[in-house]
């Protein structure tokens, strides 16, 4: 009988994409949540010098709430039958979903049966697990051919992976949506090829808009300023116009979202780059907002969970979500008619979807034999991973948006409410987050946040941020 080394573990994190487009980033942003919650007792908008929860995404993170604790099964042994003469490929990935398991066992049912020298051995374990699971692998002598990581920087600088240059292949590469691909790469070197992709695009109650006189969505920061206007006056204060995220779940993306297409945190040429003038607009335009009264009383505070109920409550106007707020407003029995477009843009800049996923890395084996039939074997695997139609089965059945062109075109064909989606993934942009010290620079980016909504100057706040983390940078060599 085939062998899983597997856990079937149910994760209610994931929505249907058949009914809403759900995406995830699952584990960092129930993680975040929890820190979110704690600092908010202690962290107030009036006070923009509390440093906001440290916490990294997993693109870009669930919906749903956290899966019961489970206890984590041991590394695998070899998986392999003493008279198996097969190469053995060893792949560990989160199991995203309920239908991981299942799913990851027909292919490799599959991909043996095209491949009879092969020995395909899946491990799917729950992402909050993955790291743990993986260490226990590599110690137990048994390091995985492929995983799929969020954040691989350290294994890549402590030189224990193996660039893509090495297995992969420009027709597969030629595939990818760039702002996906670059997830993978890091110092002018790829080192990931994306699994899977989430993004956030922004939704507008259409009934408030009716009732304000708003004929569609804002396209520019003047329109959104105006639509915040319209909708405060004619709303009153039982309606926020505008939702806003400054806590440790969001905040790095509210940030990239207003940067749109001339902003962002890292220069052409790999250096973080915070205090740019796109930066400087889009925190100065994002504070004015939120000290006019045309958003939520507290972003620091309100997550986007809690918004996104507003929303369904018809209590805010418009908000950035996710492809999941649509089953979260079915399932709450709300009535509210809604609207899907890109986030608005600074007067002649252009959007860019904050977006965000993880990636699969091949690690070193010093025990291989033969990494030339080893690369070809991961090789083989990914063209057959990446065929579209098994490609988007899979980002389909795990509820995922899809890192390819060519899958994306199969899915916005087929499935409804997902072309919308993947119309963004053309312009979107992930967080450096796989950049050495990006966790300290996320979290002083959402310290400015939270700073200029209270004090303005956006620019000295910017300004120093970028001074602090040079010389992190600098002292670190």
């Amino acid at each position: 009988m085939k062998k899983l080394a597997a856990m079937a573990v149910c994760l209610t994190m994931i929505m249907n994409m058949a009914a809403c487009g759900a995406m995830q980033e699952a584990t960092a942003e129930q993680a975040a949540e929890s820190e979110t919650t704690q600092e908010a007792s202690s962290t107030d908008l009036s006070d923009g010098t509390e440093s906001p929860a440290e916490t990294e995404n997993t693109e870009d993170a669930g919906d749903g709430p956290a899966p019961a604790e489970e206890e984590l099964p041991a590394p695998p042994a070899d998986g392999i039958e003493a008279e198996d003469t097969r190469r053995p490929l060893r792949v560990v990935l989160p199991a995203y979903s309920e239908n991981s398991v299942a799913w990851w066992t027909g292919f490799e049912e599959d991909f043996e049966a095209e491949n009879e020298d092969l020995n395909l051995i899946v491990s799917a374990v729950p992402p909050d697990s993955l790291e743990e699971f993986l260490a226990g692998a590599i110690s137990a002598g048994h390091p995985p051919d492929i995983v799929g990581v969020h954040n691989y920087a350290a294994y890549a600088g402590a030189g224990d992976l193996v660039s893509t240059d090495h297995y992969s292949s420009a027709e597969l590469e030629v595939k990818f949506f760039e702002g996906l691909w670059e997830a993978g790469c890091l110092d002018g070197q790829s080192w990931g090829i994306p699994l899977a992709a989430s993004v956030r695009g922004f939704y507008y109650n259409m009934d408030l808009f009716e009732k304000a006189g708003i004929t569609g969505a804002p396209a520019t920061f003047e329109d959104l300023r105006e639509a915040c206007r319209l909708i405060r006056e004619t709303c009153g204060e039982e309606v926020s116009p505008l939702g806003l995220d400054f806590t440790g779940i969001e905040g790095d993306k509210t940030f990239l979202a207003f940067a749109g297409s001339a902003g962002g945190f890292v220069d052409a040429e790999g250096k973080y780059a915070l205090n740019t003038a796109a930066n400087v607009r889009a925190l100065d335009f994002m504070g004015e907002l939120v000290r006019a009264g045309y958003t939520n009383a507290d972003p620091a505070k309100e997550n986007r969970r809690k918004l996104e109920t507003a929303f369904a409550e018809g209590k805010v106007a418009m908000l950035m979500a996710s492809p999941s707020l649509p089953a979260l407003v079915a399932e709450s029995g709300s009535d509210i008619r809604y609207g899907f477009a890109a986030f608005p843009a600074a007067e002649g800049d252009t959007s860019r979807a904050p977006a965000g996923c993880d990636v699969l890395v091949t690690f070193k084996d010093s025990e291989e034999e033969e990494p030339a039939a080893r690369n070809e074997a991961i090789s083989r695997f990914l063209t057959a991973f990446y065929d579209d139609e098994v490609y988007a089965d899979y980002v389909r059945t795990e509820g995922f948006l899809p890192a390819t062109f060519s899958a994306a075109a199969k899915m916005a064909a087929s499935d409804f409410g997902v072309d919308s989606w993947i119309a963004l993934l053309s312009s979107c942009r992930c967080a450096p987050d796989q950049m050495e010290n990006w966790k300290e620079v996320r979290s002083g980016l959402i310290k400015a946040e939270r700073q200029a909504a209270k004090e303005g100057n956006a620019t000295g706040i910017l300004n120093s941020l970028q001074a602090e983390i040079d010389q992190t940078m600098a002292a670190e060599g």
